[in-house]
């Protein structure tokens, strides 16, 4: 026969069971997702754990996976003013739930600063998810190369000194190559010293002056860039 809890422990039983209440951050695994609302059913990824008042540690029992999916919840996506930064969520990825202090229902229904309703506090109707590199060790994404399809890097230094994110590759050959007709139709710009590298070059010598006119320009060039990663502007 177990022992009658102390009243000491029954006390840290009902703070324990308050804090089982309380979300804050959790990992998650996409359920499925909305792309159209920026909205995802996640399912988290602890499982709740506990002491009992004996002592005796408690885990949580799942009969049906599916009630433990949290649905309708933001996905976290960069954004300030008119300009934002959306990928591909996927189910099966994997990423941070953070939880806000009261329900965000309100707020998402009129904006502004809003009396919560609810008035429980770190409930999961405040979760939003932040897609990141939250994955198991085995299948981490390494990031040390920078040179894989799903890579962006931007800063100064080297040639990816700027880079322009279009939807497709096919929308940046259209714009060189009207940049192209363009110039070949009139012939009265410049490009300085050689057959360069780039998108836009002389096919001249390549001991040119700077400053020669250039008699044609070629868009051979095909640019690499991330189909995975989308900038745009509203």
């Amino acid at each position: 026969m177990a022992a009658t809890p102390t009243l000491e422990a029954l006390i840290n039983d009902l703070i324990d069971q308050r804090l089982r209440q309380m979300q804050t951050a959790y990992p998650a695994e996409v359920v499925s997702y909305d792309a159209t609302t920026a909205t995802a059913t996640v399912k988290p990824l602890f499982i709740e754990a506990w002491r009992g008042p004996n002592d005796e540690r408690i885990l949580e029992t799942i009969e049906n996976e599916s009630e433990t999916h949290v649905e309708n919840v933001l996905v976290a996506f960069p954004r300030s003013g008119n300009f934002r930064i959306v990928f591909p969520i996927a189910a099966g990825d994997t990423g941070l739930v953070v939880v806000t202090k009261y329900s965000l229902d309100r707020f998402r229904d009129q904006g502004g600063q809003q009396d919560p309703g609810d008035l429980r506090k770190f409930t999961m109707s405040g979760s939003v998810f932040f897609p990141c590199n939250l994955t198991p060790d085995d299948s981490a994404l390494d990031a040390s190369a920078g040179n894989g399809d799903t890579d962006i890097y931007a800063g100064a230094g080297g040639a990816s000194d700027y880079l322009a994110l279009k939807k497709d590759v096919d929308d940046i050959k259209t714009m060189l190559d009207d940049i192209k007709s363009e110039y070949n139709g009139h012939k009265h710009g410049y490009v300085g010293g050689g057959t360069g590298s780039g998108p836009l070059s002389s096919t001249g010598p390549s001991d040119n002056p700077a400053g020669t006119p250039a008699t044609s320009i070629s868009t051979s060039y095909t640019p690499t860039y991330s189909k995975n990663v989308k900038v745009e502007s509203n």
